[in-house]
């Protein structure tokens, strides 16, 4: 039997192996963990990749429906038709008889006259009475006044102290109303206004030849003086 050898301690090469052994396992053990994230990324990139790129699902374009085509509509035979028409006599239709004017649309001396017509028509008759008036002495019966209309004394003679007559030929209808007058004897210009305007105002009574109403000229004297 061997004689029992001391316990040795451990020096420091035994720490340096085993430090070294744990650093070669932690090496081996991040380089098998690093390859299985490495080999297992790319699959799951192509697991995405497959998901994005499938392809899209094919729809069918809609069938186009066909309208169906209108209906043609009937011709009627051109040459039937005309040919019916050509065959009906066209009877002329009588001509319109001539209505003669009744008393309703006759035309009347009462009906209106136009403004030209009226106004012709009135010049013509004046110039009739003072063709046919008769002088005062030349009648049966000289008018009278009914009603005498004095002249205005002109007031810028007046202010002037001016006086002066003026005498004013008229023409007076079978109905006693002045149809004309003039100026026989001048007075002045403010004066003889004033002699026509009171002239045409008056009014007088027929004038008679034989018992019946004639037109007749006369004159009348105006007198403007200061009192």
């Amino acid at each position: 039997m061997s004689p029992n050898r001391p316990t040795q301690k451990p020096g420091w090469r035994h720490v340096l192996a085993l430090s070294l052994s744990v650093s070669v396992h932690a090496a081996l053990f991040t380089v098998l963990a690093y390859h299985r994230v490495v080999v297992e990324s790319p699959a799951s990139d192509i697991q995405v990749s497959l998901v994005y790129d499938m392809p899209a699902p094919r729809v069918s374009a809609p069938k186009s429906r066909r309208r169906p085509a209108p209906a043609k509509p009937a011709v009627i035979p051109v040459e039937q038709k005309s040919a019916a028409v050509a065959a009906t006599p066209v009877t002329p239709a009588p001509p319109a008889a001539e209505v003669a004017p009744t008393a309703e649309t006759a035309p009347t001396a009462d009906d209106p006259q136009p403004p030209a017509t009226a106004a012709a028509s009135l010049e013509s008759d004046l110039a009739a009475i003072v063709r046919e008036a008769l002088p005062i002495h030349r009648v049966s019966h000289p008018p009278r006044f009914l009603r005498k209309v004095e002249p205005k004394y002109p007031d810028r003679e007046r202010a002037i102290g001016k006086e002066g007559q003026v005498t004013v030929e008229v023409v007076i209808d079978t109905r006693g109303t002045v149809v004309q007058k003039n100026i026989a004897v001048s007075g002045g210009n403010s004066f003889d206004q004033a002699a026509l305007e009171a002239a045409d105002q008056s009014l007088f009574t027929p004038a008679y030849n034989d018992d019946k109403p004639v037109p007749v000229r006369r004159y009348i004297p105006y007198t403007f003086k200061i009192n």
